[in-house]
């Protein structure tokens, strides 16, 4: 039996689909080249999660820049849904250098899609979910300025909130 799908165990692999920045050859040609915002790269979760794709920059950004670049790569800030995927995307940012030429200072700090901004100490996911699983650095969260939240690598991917404007 033959299919005009490339990747019958793939639902995102398919002669016709739209390329993304994701890792994978979507649309079955070698001849598209995977167009991802400058300074980014596509990482994939191990297996048994490996459908859910985390895009790492490597360009400083407030939380509002990284939402945007997320958003215009089909992509949004991170949710952390347990301790497992926090390590993995602990891991991950490591990797990622801050400037892409340069590759030896990796990124201590990246935003996640957490946020107070409805009710202050009340935090949510982008999409308005509560916080199931949550991996806060001792003391925090703390000041009622500090409206978006990030994780701290060189803490071992503990978690802080920040404000919006800072820069990681």
């Amino acid at each position: 039996m033959t299919s005009d799908d490339c990747d019958d165990n793939s639902s995102q692999r398919a002669p016709g689909l739209a390329e993304i920045c994701d890792g994978l050859d979507n649309d079955c040609s070698t001849a598209t080249v995977e167009a991802c915002p400058a300074g980014c790269a596509p990482l994939r979760r191990p297996a048994p999660d490996d459908k859910k794709v985390y895009l790492f920059c490597g360009n400083a950004a407030s939380w509002a820049g990284a939402r945007a670049t997320c958003a215009g790569a089909q992509y949004k800030l991170v949710q952390i849904e347990d301790a497992a995927e926090n390590l993995d995307a602990f891991a991950y940012a490591r990797t990622v250098p801050f400037d892409p030429a340069e590759t030896t200072n990796h990124r201590s700090i990246m935003w996640l899609g957490g946020n107070d901004f409805a009710v202050t100490t009340d935090w949510v996911w982008l999409t308005g979910e509560p916080m199931d699983y949550a991996n806060w650095r001792a003391g925090e969260p703390s000041m009622e300025d500090e409206h978006c939240l990030i994780m701290l690598g060189a803490e071992g991917g503990l978690w802080d909130n920040r404000p919006c404007t800072e820069e990681f």
